[in-house]
């Protein structure tokens, strides 16, 4: 696939839909536990989880993880969008919130 349809923020917001929905799937959480060893990412229950994982990166770290195997369990590394493109913001500047 061309690097710039590939990395194009377009098809990072469709991975990004994907991945969301994967990670909605009791399945392929298993399947992603399972083979990684890592618990899957659940969204804070409350205000002192999310400053948690604000302070640790901890949520931002499980999205990654998630993200990189879904990409490698679905598309291949070679056909998936660039994980910089996916979770850069729209300035090109780090996230602001924990994920």
């Amino acid at each position: 696939m061309d690097d710039t349809i590939r990395n194009s923020t377009v098809n990072a917001g469709l991975f990004l839909s994907a991945m969301l929905h994967g990670l909605s799937r009791p399945e392929c959480r298993a399947a992603f536990e399972a083979e990684t060893g890592e618990r899957a990412y659940d969204p804070p229950r409350g205000g002192l989880e999310e400053m948690i994982d604000l302070q640790t990166g901890a949520g931002k770290a499980r999205v990654e993880a998630f993200a990189r195997w879904f990409a490698r369990a679905q598309w291949g590394e070679e056909e998936a969008p660039d994980m910089e493109v996916l979770f850069r913001r729209p300035d090109g500047r780090e996230p602001a919130s924990g994920v």
